[in-house]
C-alpha cells in the first residue's frame, strides 16, 4: 500500500482524534497502535510472502539472561534481534549495536548485550557478556492476556474504522483483543527490565529498531526509572515509525526513545523537527560506526576481507552488486528479482558480473523467498554470472569497497554504498520517500524496465569514473565524542533497591531452568507467588514433599489476600490440591474464590475434563451450593465416564432446563455444550430402553444444531 495514503489518514487521525491520550495501564499506547498497524498495511499481500515465525530455546553457546543477576552493577544494556550479526571471521558480529559495546569498553563502562531472535536465526558464536532472551521470548507467547488492564482508548472503534477504509482485512487493524495481547506483552517485559535496572544499577539502554513489543517494554521501564533509552538507526527511517507525529504531548510518549542517534544530518532533520516540541525525546547525529571500521585500511580486519573479496571478484569486469530485499515492503511487485531485472542480467554483456546480496530476513524468516530467487537464478550461477552465497555472506562493506555499481528496490545499502563511492540503481517507487537527495544530485538513478537499467548501469560506470572526492574520515571522532557526550552526562540513576521484588527474579529463573538458585533465594515473604515458584522447583528437582509444603504455604498467603491472585493460579493451586486430604481444610475459602472469579469455574471443569479427571470434578462439585451451568454440564459428563447413568442423567437434565433460564457467563452457555448435552441425554435413554425420552433428547439435539448432528441422525433413525 501507497505509505502517502497511510501517512495522510494518521495524519487526519492525529489532529482531529484524541489519540495522543491513549494509555493502556501505564503504557502510552497510540505510538504502539500507529505503528503496528502501518507496518500490516505497508507489506506486500505477495502469494510467495509465507513467514517462517520460529522462536527457538536458548542457544547453548549463549548464558541466558538469569545469569545477569551473577554479574555485577551493569552500566549500559544493548538490546538487539540477532537477524543485525554479520560473521566476521569466527565470530557472528552485530553491525549495528558491537561498535558501540566495544566503544563503551574502551571508556571503561560495563556494558551487556541483550540478544533476541523471531526467526531462529542461530548466529552464535557472539561476542563476550551477551545474553539471551529466548528462554523468556518463549514462554511470553504463552500468557493469557492481563485481566486487570485499564483501557482508555476514547473513540477507539472510530479510529479503527477510518484505517479499515484502506484495506479489505480486518487482520491489518488491530481489535481489542490484539491490543489487550500486546499490552500484555509489553508489561510482562517491562517488569523484567525493570528489576534488572534496579537489580544492576544500570545508567542507560541503547535499542536497536524501537518498534518492536521488547522494545517498548524496555524503553518504558527504562522511562518509568528516568534512564535514558536511545534509538540506534538501523535503516531508512519511514515516516509511519520516524517522521510527522503530529499530536505528541509536551512531555513525550514513555512508549518512544529519549534519543533518536541517527547517522546523519539528513536523517536527523525530519525528526528534529518534531522532537523539539517535546520536553523529552531528541536526536543526536553520531554517525553510523559500522561503516567507518570498514575505511581504516591499516585494519587487520579490513586487510583480510580485502584478500577474501578478491579470491571471487575480478576488478577488470564490471561488478554489479545486487541486495535483494524481502517482499513485505516491495508493494506491486510479485516476486523479489523482478523478470525484467532478470532479462537485465541475461542480456548483459561478458564482462558484467552480478553479485546478489539477500536480505537477512530471507536466509529465516522469509527462507521461502530466498529459495524462490535461487530457481530464477539457476542457469547465471551455473554459468558463473551470478554470484549469491559469497556476495551474501560476506560483510557488506567488504563489497562495497570493490564493487563498482549498486542495484536494489530502495534498500538503506543506498546510503552505505555512498560511503564508499558507489552511486545506485533504484527499481521501486519507494526510493522516492528515502533517496529525493540522492536521485536529485546524481548518486541515484531510478529504472523501472529492462532498458532504463541497462542505460542506466552506463550512466553510473560514468558517474563513478568522474568521482574524484576524498572520503574524510571524521565520523569515527564524530561518533567516539557523540556517544561520550551521552553517556558522560547520565547522572547515576538514585534506586531503592528495597522495591526488588524475587516474584520476577524467580519467573526468570524458573523459565531458564534454574530451580535451585529459586530454593536457596527465597526468603518467606509475604508474596504468594514466590512460595509457588519455590514449589514449582521443588517439583522440578523431583522433592515431592518440598513441593506440597510450599503448594500449601502459597495457597494459604494467596487466601489473605484474594484479589490479587491470578486465574492461572487458581487453576494450579486446584489441579494440585483437588486430589490431596489436605484440601478438606481450604474447601470452603476455594470454592468462595473461585466463585468470586467470573468464568473461571469452567476453566477448571474444562481441564480437568480434557484429563479425564473424573473424581475430581465430582469433588469439586460437592462444595458448590448454588446451582450453576458449568458444574452441572460437567458434573453429568463425570457421571457418565464413572457409569452412573442414572444420576448423569439428572444433572445434564437440570442442566438443559436451566440453559434458557439462567443468564450468567458460564462456559457452557453456548449451543455447543447445549447440542452436546441433549445428545448424551439421549444415548442415556437409549441405554436405559427408554426410546420415546431418547427420541425427544435427540430431536432436541438435532433442534439447536440445525439438523446438523451426524450422530443424533443417525441415532434417531435407528430408534424407528
Amino acid at each position: 500500500m501507497d505509505e502517502l495514503k497511510i501517512m495522510q489518514t494518521i495524519n487526519y487521525i492525529e489532529k482531529n482524534l484524541p489519540v495522543k491520550n491513549w494509555k493502556i495501564n501505564e503504557i502510552d499506547f497510540w505510538p504502539i497502535f500507529r505503528i503496528v498497524t502501518s507496518l500490516n498495511l505497508l507489506k506486500s499481500k505477495s502469494k510467495i510472502n509465507n513467514e517462517i515465525y520460529e522462536i527457538t530455546k536458548n542457544p547453548k553457546e549463549i548464558p541466558s539472561l538469569s545469569h545477569i543477576f551473577d554479574d555485577k552493577d551493569i552500566d549500559i544494556i544493548f538490546l538487539s534481534d540477532s537477524q543485525y550479526r554479520v560473521k566476521l571471521n569466527s565470530i557472528w558480529y552485530n553491525r549495528l549495536s558491537d561498535p558501540f559495546y566495544e566503544i563503551s569498553k574502551r571508556m571503561g563502562y560495563k556494558a551487556i548485550n541483550l540478544d533476541f531472535s523471531y526467526q531462529n536465526a542461530g548466529k552464535v558464536p557472539v561476542i563476550e557478556n551477551t545474553y539471551s532472551l529466548q528462554n523468556q521470548l518463549i514462554a511470553s507467547q504463552d500468557l493469557e492476556n492481563l485481566e486487570n488492564l485499564d483501557l482508555k482508548l476514547d473513540r477507539f472503534e472510530e479510529v479503527r474504522e477510518k484505517i479499515l477504509y484502506l484495506t479489505k482485512d480486518e487482520n491489518d487493524v488491530p481489535d481489542i483483543s490484539k491490543v489487550k495481547w500486546m499490552a500484555t506483552q509489553i508489561l510482562y517485559w517491562k517488569e523484567r527490565f525493570r528489576e534488572i535496572i534496579l537489580q544492576k544499577k544500570i545508567k542507560s539502554v541503547f535499542i536497536v529498531n524501537y518498534y518492536q513489543l521488547i522494545s517498548y517494554a524496555l524503553i518504558l521501564a527504562a522511562r518509568e526509572l528516568n534512564i535514558p533509552s536511545i534509538d540506534i538507526q538501523h535503516g531508512n527511517q519511514r515516516s509511519v515509525y520516524y517522521h510527522n507525529w503530529n499530536s505528541i504531548p509536551v512531555n513525550g510518549f514513555n512508549t518512544l526513545p529519549t534519543y533518536f542517534w541517527c547517522w546523519s544530518k539528513e536523517h536527523g532533520l525530519p525528526i528534529k523537527t518534531w522532537v523539539s516540541k517535546t520536553e523529552r525525546h531528541d536526536v543526536v547525529i553520531g554517525g553510523n560506526p559500522w561503516t567507518e571500521m570498514w575505511k581504516n585500511e591499516e585494519s587487520t580486519l579490513t586487510k583480510f576481507y580485502d584478500q577474501e573479496v578478491n579470491k571471487y571478484l575480478n576488478n577488470s569486469n564490471i561488478n554489479i552488486l545486487f541486495t535483494v530485499q524481502p517482499l513485505y515492503p516491495l508493494v506491486g511487485w510479485k516476486y523479489n528479482i523482478p523478470n525484467w531485472v532478470i532479462e537485465v542480467i541475461r542480456v548483459s554483456p561478458p564482462n558484467w558480473k552480478f553479485y546478489i546480496r539477500y536480505h537477512q530476513q530471507m536466509l529465516h524468516k522469509y527462507k521461502n523467498e530466498h529459495d524462490f530467487c535461487e530457481k530464477q537464478l539457476a542457469e547465471f550461477i551455473t554459468k558463473r554470472k551470478v554470484e549469491t552465497l559469497k556476495a551474501t555472506n560476506l560483510p557488506l562493506p567488504a563489497l562495497l569497497k570493490h564493487v563498482d555499481i549498486h542495484i536494489t528496490a530502495f534498500s538503506t545499502c543506498v546510503i552505505e554504498a555512498k560511503e564508499f563511492n558507489v552511486p545506485s540503481i533504484t527499481l521501486h517507487d519507494s526510493s522516492k520517500l528515502f533517496f529525493q537527495k540522492e536521485i536529485e544530485n546524481g548518486w541515484v538513478v531510478e529504472a523501472k524496465t529492462k532498458y532504463e537499467i541497462l542505460q542506466a548501469i552506463d550512466k553510473q560506470k560514468k558517474f563513478k569514473e568522474k568521482i574524484n572526492e576524498t572520503i574524510i574520515d571524521n565520523s569515527k571522532t564524530l561518533f567516539e565524542s557523540t556517544f561520550f557526550k551521552i553517556v558522560d552526562n547520565i547522572k547515576s540513576p538514585n534506586f531503592d533497591s528495597g522495591s526488588l521484588r524475587k516474584e520476577i527474579l524467580f519467573s526468570i529463573y524458573f523459565t531458564d531452568q534454574e530451580f535451585e538458585k529459586i530454593v536457596n533465594n527465597y526468603e518467606g515473604t509475604d508474596s504468594y507467588k514466590e512460595a509457588l515458584y519455590v514449589a514449582l522447583a521443588y517439583k522440578e528437582l523431583g522433592d515431592l514433599n518440598n513441593e506440597m509444603k510450599f503448594t500449601i504455604i502459597a495457597l494459604e498467603k494467596a487466601l489473605k489476600n484474594r484479589k490479587k491472585i491470578k486465574k492461572r493460579d487458581i487453576l494450579l493451586f486446584t489441579n494440585r490440591l483437588i486430589s490431596e486430604e489436605c484440601f478438606e481444610n481450604y474447601a470452603e475459602d476455594f470454592v468462595s474464590l473461585i466463585e468470586e472469579r467470573t468464568g473461571i469455574l469452567g476453566e477448571i471443569f474444562k481441564q480437568f475434563f480434557d484429563e479425564q479427571k473424573y473424581d475430581q470434578i465430582l469433588k469439586l462439585c460437592k462444595y458448590f451450593n448454588k446451582l450453576n451451568l458449568d458444574s452441572l454440564y460437567y458434573s453429568g459428563r463425570a457421571l457418565i465416564h464413572k457409569n452412573n447413568l442414572v444420576e448423569a442423567l439428572e444433572k445434564l437434565k437440570m442442566y438443559t432446563l436451566l440453559y434458557d433460564n439462567i443468564n450468567e457467563t458460564a462456559i457452557t452457555k453456548s449451543n455447543n455444550f447445549i447440542i452436546s448435552a441433549f445428545f448424551y441425554m439421549g444415548k442415556i435413554h437409549i441405554e436405559q430402553k427408554n426410546n420415546e425420552l431418547a427420541a425427544e433428547s435427540l430431536k432436541k439435539c438435532l433442534e439447536y444444531s440445525d439438523g446438523n448432528h451426524q450422530k443424533a441422525s443417525e441415532l434417531l433413525k435407528e430408534l424407528f
